[in-house]
Order: C-alpha cells, then sequence, then structure tokens
C-alpha cells in the first residue's frame, strides 16, 4: 500500500476585490486535486452563488452535478438535481456584506483522476454563515465534467457584477501515490 502525498502547487490570497480567480497551468504529475477556499463577496446580501469550470469549457452542457443542502432551521433540506448549469461544474455559496464582518466561507473540492482521457468526477462539502448565527447553509456536492482532456485550468467566478473581497484564499494541492 502507497501513502498519498499532497503538495501545495498554487496560492492565492486577493489583494483587491476580483470577480475571477483562475488556476492556470496546472501540472499532469499528480493523481488527483484538492482545493481549499475561504472566500466572501462584497454583495449586499448574506450569501452569494459562486460558480468555476474546467480548461476553457464554460458551456454548460458539459457539467452535471446534484447537491444537497441543510439549513439553518433545522428542518428544510434541499436535494438539488443540476444536469445543465450554465458555464458551471458546480456551484456554492460564499458570505456577502450583509453576513457580518470578517465571516468566510469553508469549502473543500476534490477531484480524483484529472489526468484521465474519460469525465471526470468530484466532490465538495462547504459551508456559509453569518456574523450572528443566525444563519448558515451546509452542503455537499457530487458532480460530473464530460472533458476527456487533462483538467490544466480552473476558473472561479462569482454571480453578476460582484467580486471575491480582499482576504479571500484560494489553495489547490496535488496529490500523488509514492
Amino acid at each position: 500500500m502507497t501513502n498519498p502525498t499532497m503538495t501545495l502547487i498554487s496560492a492565492q490570497t486577493l489583494v483587491s476585490g476580483s470577480p475571477t480567480v483562475t488556476f492556470s497551468s496546472i501540472p499532469s504529475t499528480y493523481s488527483d486535486l484538492r482545493i481549499l477556499i475561504s472566500g466572501r463577496s462584497n454583495a449586499s446580501q448574506d450569501r452569494t452563488q459562486i460558480y468555476w469550470y474546467f480548461n476553457t469549457d464554460s458551456s454548460g452542457s458539459n457539467y452535471s452535478y446534484r447537491r444537497f443542502i441543510g439549513y439553518d432551521n433545522g428542518s428544510t433540506t434541499q436535494d438539488y438535481l443540476n444536469n445543465s448549469t450554465p458555464s458551471a461544474v458546480g456551484s456554492t455559496g460564499v458570505p456577502g456584506a450583509t453576513a457580518g464582518t470578517a465571516i468566510f466561507s469553508n469549502i473543500e473540492i476534490y477531484i480524483p483522476n484529472y489526468t484521465s482521457t474519460t469525465a471526470k468526477s468530484y466532490s465538495m462539502d462547504w459551508i456559509s454563515e453569518n456574523n450572528n448565527f443566525t444563519s448558515w447553509v451546509l452542503g455537499m456536492n457530487a458532480g460530473l465534467w464530460s472533458g476527456t482532456s487533462a483538467i490544466n485550468q480552473i476558473v472561479f467566478t462569482i454571480d453578476g457584477t460582484k467580486n471575491f473581497v480582499a482576504g479571500s484564499n484560494f489553495y489547490l494541492y496535488g496529490i500523488k501515490n509514492s
């Protein structure tokens, strides 16, 4: 049995607002990818949707995902199947300006076998809350990109004309079986 090793490929901490964050020139020397995000938006609402796509493929018809969400009232859940999200392999939320100060989301995305010549799957877990703990949403997503190229770029975008705020962190790790 081999022990996997994880190596930081790229880290981005925003020093000013930006509507997109891109990891490009992702090497094909790993078996899996792991992404960690601590993000926030400048939207005047509690949460803002973010989306991402692989390489230059922003065609919604090449992506599908299933999402399960739990809400703060403890009795509401949502099971959501989306077979064609425009311009996105998946989506999640980050806190907006009305969520209170210094509240950032926690998002983890895992992409196994990202260099394969078949469709690529991913899994994700995330949480977004507000400052007073009066509102939170947590979820898990599982998705698929039907592209057959190795993933060499991942682009994160934010809904509408909003920005990720300064201090948002994006980390890309490569995982290799040694």
